[in-house]
């Protein structure tokens, strides 16, 4: 069953929060809602080094397991170079 369009604002809100809270940098938010039929929105970041980003991504983990959230993929944590957080 897909999200509700408050859920879907509440997820983007999370994983902005938690993205910022790791000090990511060059945080990109793509609305995606009008061409793609499997996702909705899209957020693109980065960080200064592999451990930062590895803490963005258990940031934004730790950000929605408090709320519940579960993913339905994760590629690329162990080695830090990017990783893909599907939810």
């Amino acid at each position: 069953m897909p999200a509700k369009k408050n859920e879907t604002r509440e997820r983007l809100l999370l994983c902005i929060n938690a993205t910022l809270q790791k000090k990511a940098k060059d945080v990109v938010v793509l609305n995606l809602k009008n061409i793609s039929a499997f996702t909705d929105y899209m957020i693109i970041c980065s960080g200064t080094s592999e451990r930062q980003v590895q803490a963005i991504s258990a940031g934004i983990r730790e950000f929605l397991k408090k709320a519940e959230i579960k993913p339905l993929g994760v590629e690329g944590e162990a080695n830090g170079q990017w990783i893909l957080l599907d939810y």
